[in-house]
């Protein structure tokens, strides 16, 4: 009698142990590694080809000749029709990477693949060459998704197309990207690539892992607990770019501004439990930071945060004046037991003074800090111990994938590898050489930059001016401190 109590009562308790957790899509924590094939702040490919072109690219895509790249190429087809800004659509998509760097859009590729396709971003939607998101499945009309490694990065089934047309260096991003692949828990792989559509030619872009909680690539944990506590990752962004929005603290208390959206769990995964626990979770950090005792050792706002991701993303954020981040574009996350986590980096298409309306400038002429007034971050600066993890951080990455010559070595690099296909690129796109978009200086000059040699000059200058400043002027952050 009393082995069969001791049996049912085991039996009790496992099923228990069972119901404690809610399975999730599988992830695992994985450290980020190196832009291997693609060029990080210390390497880059081996240069392009100096042979002239024997083709000619006209401005509506079409080519006069036999077109070869050696950049990989990426064919979509959709037999024509239109791809509609945020709503997917179908079509094949197929990768040409051949050993002998010779690549022609009529090949078979080293794969193709149903996908969906659609227009995205904001703003770069209004621009002439569009940016892409992209989602790989088995078959056409079918809601398996396929992952696939493209072009040695890991396997996926969700891409972002990007395609640089504000930056007229072609290197933002990318640059970003790699610096901050070395630097952060994880940030987005890219590969450069030239696309066709329907076999027209549309110019140089960049692939890119989009953010997304996956072993692959932002790696959480793979269950939830019954309580209601998850993993998660959100996006703070402008209204209406997404459908979840986390009511917490900060919004109603007036102390952020722009919401912040659920990205993960995904919305038919999310349960009303689980949104809950977030709203708590997020708002008790919130009124930490913005209590009286904010700096209390015991209470304070730090023992809620990941400090050193915090401090990073303030690092690259301030040396690139990427204005918007802290309130558009920002990402944060936080894992089952752990703290919460400032990042993935995304969108630099504003970054090093390259911002609509009005000059970001690197120097005494401007601001100073961009970044210590946006959101959390400002009263985080308000921290003498914030502040001094941030000068730490940016004096230690100054000597490696921050400091001039890494970065100047990085972009004299990435423009050999480009190569010819630059011409190529403003060959179809040259309204972009004439477009009047940033606005003016100080001086009433138009900032706007009319060829790519001088939007690369253009960001070099930056780079210099900007981590002259920050050498001299990195410890002006203290006098916003109140301890």
């Amino acid at each position: 009698m009393r082995t069969k109590a001791i049996y049912i009562l085991l039996t009790v308790l496992l099923a228990a142990a069972c119901l404690c957790i809610m399975a999730l899509p599988s992830a695992r924590p994985q450290k980020a590694t190196a832009d291997a094939p693609s060029p990080s702040p210390t390497t880059a490919p081996q240069a392009a080809p100096t042979a002239p072109d024997a083709f000619t690219v006209r401005s509506d895509g079409s080519i006069e000749g036999d077109f070869v790249s050696h950049l990989p190429l990426l064919c979509i087809e959709n037999g024509g029709a239109e791809i509609a800004y945020g709503e997917p659509g179908w079509c094949d998509i197929r990768v040409i990477d051949n050993a002998n760097g010779q690549n022609r859009p009529d090949e078979e590729g080293v794969f193709t693949t149903p996908s969906t396709i659609w227009v995205r971003g904001q703003s770069s939607s209004l621009f002439d060459k569009k940016s892409y998101g992209m989602e790989f499945f088995k078959k056409t009309g079918g809601k398996n998704q396929r992952d696939i490694e493209v072009l040695g990065m890991a396997a996926g089934h969700d891409w972002v197309l990007h395609g640089p047309y504000l930056d007229k260096a072609l290197v933002r991003n990318r640059l970003s990207y790699s610096i901050a692949r070395q630097t952060m828990f994880w940030a987005p792989d890219t590969r450069y690539c030239e696309v066709f559509l329907n076999g027209a030619y549309q110019g140089v872009y960049l692939i890119v892992e989009a953010p997304r909680v996956d072993e692959n690539r932002i790696a959480l944990a793979d269950y939830a607990l019954l309580t209601g506590e998850t993993p998660y990752l959100l996006q703070r962004n402008r209204p209406d770019t997404d459908t979840t929005i986390l009511k917490c603290f900060g919004t109603f208390a007036g102390k952020t501004y722009y919401p912040l959206y659920v990205r993960y769990p995904v919305d038919d995964r999310l349960t009303a439990r689980q949104l809950d626990w977030i709203t708590r979770d997020v708002s008790a950090f919130e009124r930490a930071l913005y209590a009286d005792w904010y700096l209390d050792e015991a209470r304070g706002y730090k023992n809620y945060i990941d400090m050193d991701s915090f401090v990073t993303y303030f690092v690259l954020m301030e040396f690139s004046m990427n204005k918007d981040n802290g309130f558009l574009s920002t990402y944060c996350c936080k894992d089952i037991g752990g703290k919460l986590m400032m990042g993935p980096v995304w969108d630099y298409n504003n970054g090093y003074d390259n911002y609509n309306g009005f000059p970001t400038y690197p120097d005494e002429r401007g601001d100073g800090f961009v970044i210590a007034d946006n959101n959390w971050y400002a009263r985080m600066s308000t921290d003498r111990a914030f502040v001094d993890a941030a000068v730490e951080k940016y004096r230690t990455l100054r000597q490696s994938v921050l400091s001039t010559d890494a970065i100047m070595r990085y972009l004299d690099e990435t423009d050999a590898y480009l190569g010819p296909a630059v011409a190529r690129n403003f060959a179809r796109w040259p309204q972009s050489l004439n477009w009047h978009y940033l606005g003016k200086d100080d001086d009433g000059n138009h900032r706007d930059l009319n060829s790519y040699a001088e939007a690369q000059q253009a960001i070099r200058t930056f780079i210099r001016l900007r981590g002259a400043y920050l050498d001299k002027n990195i410890t002006l952050l203290y006098n916003n401190c109140v301890n």
